[in-house]
């Protein structure tokens, strides 16, 4: 009977070692999921960067093919006048 619960015990051990080596290893089911995750992370911000990419692309073809465009983007981003034209500043009361 004592060495039936010795076996019982020992045959456990050796599956919670088991268990914890292919769980915790180097190469184990953690390390395995932690991966799979940053690799799913980096795939996302590739698709962002793309879509970036075509966003800016698309710009600079409007810009490159547009006069309204480039007249647009003057005014609004570097607060350039025509020659007869005078900016007026407009504050807001509190």
């Amino acid at each position: 009977m004592l060495t039936r619960n010795i076996k019982y015990l020992l045959v456990l051990a050796v599956l919670i070692a088991i268990i914890s080596f292919l769980l915790f290893n180097e190469f184990g089911i953690v390390k395995y999921f932690k991966l799979k995750n940053e690799i799913d992370e980096i795939y996302l911000s590739i698709e962002e960067t793309e879509e970036n990419i075509e966003k800016m692309n698309a710009e600079i073809d409007s810009l490159n093919n547009s006069n309204i465009k480039i007249e647009k983007v003057a005014r609004e981003e570097y607060h350039m006048l025509k020659e007869n034209e005078q900016a007026l500043e407009v504050k807001e009361r509190d």
